[in-house]
């Protein structure tokens, strides 16, 4: 079915209240040949400012943020969705996308009333090189050679890992050139080390990383951190209570003895501090697992024989692991709602996708009546901002200056007053306080103050 490479450049980095400004996409084929690719730069929101941080990181001013002949958010989301839709089924894979792009793109689909997600529906799969280049460059160090950054540290970044290893970066953080340069990598990666891309392209599907994780008896989650080689020894607990692609595993080689004795309140103590032996893995995030046996004979691994006796002992105390698992689900939070429509993606499904359908089939005259039907309070409300943001002659005058006044306040929050989102007083106290530094571009940042100022 193919791979889709994707990446964004976004105004700061959080997805609820920043926004994507350049998406590029590249659609492969299973070897990795170039099918079609997509790109698009996205004028800025009225109620969006950009952290002074992304504007020097990828260059670009405001005035080009904001210039007309950039498509609007909306009309850019749909273009994607609509595109990334039509290349569905693929498997989605980005540098770093699974903690970022991907959330930013569910956030923007979310915000323009598009099915959330895309990526891990219509039998598409997802997965993160960032993962896979971490994995080979622990278990085949020869194969990759590690970045070096501006200070001359070791460097798994994106661009210093492709200069490391023979391919010239022209144009870092610029989407496409990002999106050339990671098939680049992934090339080198699956030619490379063959054995690991296969099982990092295996578990991009959530129902074959399932079906692994429950089945083994023990494997290995391959998830380097620094200098740490990231490979946990691990048995399937039991699933979580509140998320289903969230299974309990344990860690074999902890000495679970002592837990043995402990009662329900002083496990569930032990197991909410540091050093617990549950590890749970996210299986609908692109885990990349292996048999023990093929990390044997590295240095601090155990043997498979090892781990596999921990597993029967675990196996062969029925109560102990119920006792094990119902402490391990106790120590799940609950998180409260936002009282922000944008940061309130996951706080349940959005169950009408029919109705999205229909005010996207629409014409803008008989939108407004039709956000009116959204059951779901947050598609009301995100719908109100599309109307505002692409049609505003359609609402009363009343309601117009109303919301408009609405985006000024958001922009305008006091210094002392704490809110998720960039404000004009953040924004000036990130540029006073702006490195001496060569990145922070007077021809960038000047023309920012400017607009500030404006506001």
């Amino acid at each position: 079915m193919g791979f889709v490479l994707y990446d964004v450049e976004t105004t700061g980095l959080n997805p609820a209240f920043d926004q994507i400004v350049q998406f590029a996409a590249i659609r492969t084929d299973n070897q990795l040949r170039p099918l079609d690719r997509f790109e698009i730069k996205i004028r800025l929101m009225d109620h969006i400012l950009p952290s002074p941080d992304a504007l020097c990181v990828t260059g670009t001013g405001i005035d080009e943020l904001l210039s007309p002949a950039r498509p609007s958010f909306f009309e850019a989301m749909c273009l994607v969705y609509r595109t990334l839709h039509s290349w569905s089924p693929a498997t989605f894979i980005g540098y770093n996308s699974i903690r970022f792009d991907e959330a930013f793109l569910r956030h923007a689909f979310y915000q323009t009333l598009h099915p959330a997600y895309l990526t891990s529906r219509h039998n598409n799969g997802r997965g993160d090189v960032l993962r896979l280049a971490r994995a080979v460059a622990a278990l085949r160090p020869e194969k990759l050679l590690p970045g070096i950054n501006e200070s001359g540290a070791a460097s798994l970044r994106l661009g210093d890992l492709c200069a490391a290893n023979g391919y010239a970066l022209t144009n870092s953080h610029d989407a496409m050139a990002d999106v050339e340069s990671l098939l680049w990598l992934c090339d080198l990666l699956a030619n490379g080390a063959p054995d690991i891309w296969s099982q990092f392209a295996r578990f991009t599907n959530k129902a074959a990383a399932r079906d692994f994780l429950t089945s083994e008896d023990a494997f290995v989650l391959v998830d380097p951190r620094g200098a740490d080689p990231g490979m946990r020894f691990l048995a399937y607990l039991g699933d979580s209570k509140k998320d289903a692609n969230l299974p309990f595993c344990v860690d074999l080689t902890y000495n679970l003895t002592p837990l043995r004795q402990l009662d329900h309140d002083a496990l569930l103590q032990h197991l909410a501090s540091r050093g617990t032996p549950i590890r749970r893995v996210r299986v609908n995030a692109g885990p990349l697992m292996i048999p023990i046996f093929e990390v044997e004979g590295l240095q601090g691994a155990p043997s498979e024989a090892a781990c596999l006796e921990q597993a029967t002992l675990l196996r062969s105390d029925p109560d102990f692991l119920e006792k094990l698992l119902t402490a391990a689900r106790a120590t799940e939070v609950a998180y409260p709602s936002s009282p922000y429509v944008e940061s309130q993606l996951y706080e349940r499904f959005v169950d009408e996708e029919g109705r999205m359908e229909a005010f996207h089939q629409a014409s803008w005259e008989a939108r407004p009546a039709l956000i009116r039907e959204f059951q779901d309070a947050r598609l009301f409300q995100l719908g109100r901002r599309i109307l505002f943001a692409e049609r505003p002659d359609l609402f009363e005058e009343d309601a117009r200056q109303k919301l408009a006044a609405a985006v000024k306040e958001r922009l305008s929050v006091p210094k002392d007053v704490e809110v998720p989102w960039m404000t004009i007083a953040t924004a000036r106290a990130a540029l006073a306080n702006r490195p001496t530094d060569e990145r922070y571009q007077a021809s960038i940042l000047d023309p920012y103050m400017a607009y500030l100022d404006r506001l």
